[in-house]
């Protein structure tokens, strides 16, 4: 777990300038009269990293002869020349990096590809990866090399994170290009020509955000969500006036991820009870309109208003809900849980009873039964037996909603065979395939919504 530097060197002759970094944190800071911008990069990132942290330099052959080490610009101009243009002693990236007196190794890399062709862009790509270990922060320079450079950064940057688990400290570019044409750089005083180094890495958390909506709308997780959060929340830590914006937006991470745990864990109660929901539509409220909040997250948040809006506050009808967001977000085994359950707490309400209680619960279980199989009193539980009126009146309840038995002891033996990890044979059948169980959830779904849909209300049906 170490901090690592990462940049490409070229092979231009470069001219002398001044690299600053500015930001509403720490202000303006410029690092003067230099021809790399890696010194400026190094400088300013790595001047106090420890020996356990590491700055590799990328070299093809070319850049290495050119601009690593001492000499070559003048071997390349075809004359003996020891200082540049600016009357500077001509030294090499490599010099200018001892000269620092690091803590952090340095590493070249040297016989890089040119990156001029697919095999040599994925070799380069390797190069890259096998230079990082698990959990580093990786800081990037894309400001010299091969064109593609900065896309690769952002596709392996993605990858990294996925498969290493590594930190993005930072993505810069020196824009040198800001003072004009190169040959016209040199007639400006060299006091005057000051470059911005650019920090890019808001285009890699768009990636974050990228993903964030793609897993939240297709699987209903808001774990990356909240990661963009507080990567945006993190880098504005120390901006005056912006506590109640990050309040807010925590707010939200919190709602949904606690909102996704609710269907992760099949957590009836609190989904019935409704209290994340309404925290999570609040805090959309009141971020719709806030010009504070991260462009990204905008179009999102009506995406979190429409996928949450069939849920209401303390309403057992939000069972049913439940159930189709865990169809349209593969929990199926939640799914199939919530559904059971859900049938049994509604029963339990039409019918006055208090679905909270386990007898009660237990009671319009067995009635549901009775009416699957037909099952005569005598072959009835005790506790049916002994409340038989209250019993009687749930199996007519039952009667007038057709499928709803037969659903329901379907979902028992889904339940079962899932639950048990398909290591049990229920009536000597063999365990159900994989891909059966999505499909049997969404036809028992349709089929009991179809049936009861007229005692919900107009949301859930």
């Amino acid at each position: 777990m170490a901090n690592v530097f990462i940049s490409f060197l070229g092979t231009n002759n470069y001219t002398r300038c001044n690299y600053f970094f500015s930001d509403f944190v720490t202000g303006i800071k410029k690092i003067e009269k230099i021809r790399f911008v890696q010194e400026a990069l190094i400088e300013h990132l790595c001047a106090n990293w420890t020996v356990n942290d590491k700055i590799f330099i990328f070299l093809t052959k070319d850049a290495e002869t050119l601009n690593w080490n001492d000499g070559g610009q003048k071997e390349r101009d075809g004359k003996v020349i020891d200082q540049d243009k600016d009357g500077y002693p001509l030294k090499g990236l490599k010099t200018q990096i001892a000269k620092m007196k690091l803590k952090a190794s340095v590493i070249p890399v040297t016989d890089v590809p040119e990156g001029y062709s697919e095999k040599q862009i994925w070799e380069i790509f390797t190069l890259v990866q096998k230079s990082v270990e698990k959990e580093d922060t990786l800081w990037f320079d894309i400001t010299f090399g091969f064109r593609s450079l900065p896309m690769l950064v952002m596709v392996l940057l993605q990858y990294l994170k996925t498969i290493k688990n590594i930190k993005v400290g930072g993505i810069y570019y020196g824009a040198f290009e800001s003072l004009g044409k190169i040959k016209d750089v040199g007639q400006i005083p060299l006091d005057k020509r000051d470059a911005p180094v650019l920090n890019l890495t808001a285009f890699h958390n768009m990636q974050i955000w990228t993903a964030g909506a793609d897993i939240f709308t297709n699987f209903g997780d808001a774990g990356r969500i909240r990661e963009a959060i507080q990567q945006d929340c993190e880098k504005e830590r120390n901006v005056q006036g912006r506590k109640i914006i990050h309040e807010k937006l925590n707010l939200l991470a919190d709602s949904l991820e606690k909102t996704g745990l609710l269907f992760d864990t099949a957590r009836g109660l609190e989904i019935y009870g409704g209290e994340p929901f309404e925290k999570v539509k609040l805090a959309v409220k009141e971020l719709k309109n806030n010009n504070e909040v991260p462009a990204p997250l905008k179009p999102l948040l009506d995406t979190i208003h429409l996928k949450l809006n069939s849920f209401a506050s303390n309403n057992i009808h939000n069972g049913f809900a439940a159930v189709k967001w865990c169809i349209n977000h593969h929990l199926i085994q939640q799914g199939i849980t919530l559904l059971q359950e859900t049938i049994v707490s509604w029963l339990c309400e039409l019918s006055n009873l208090d679905w909270e209680i386990e007898n009660d619960r237990k009671l319009a279980s067995q009635a549901i039964k009775i009416v699957a199989k037909n099952k005569p009193k005598d072959s009835w539980l005790n506790l049916s037996k002994k409340r038989e009126a209250e019993s009687k009146m749930l199996q007519s309840t039952i009667r007038n909603f057709k499928n709803l038995a037969e659903g329901y002891c379907r979902l028992s033996t889904l339940r079962n065979d899932i639950n048990h990890g398909g290591c049990r044979n229920e009536n000597d059948n063999k365990p159900h395939k994989a891909e059966v169980f999505k499909c049997q959830l969404e036809e028992i779904y349709e089929s009991i919504n179809s049936s009861i849909s007229t005692t919900l209300q107009p949301e859930f049906a």
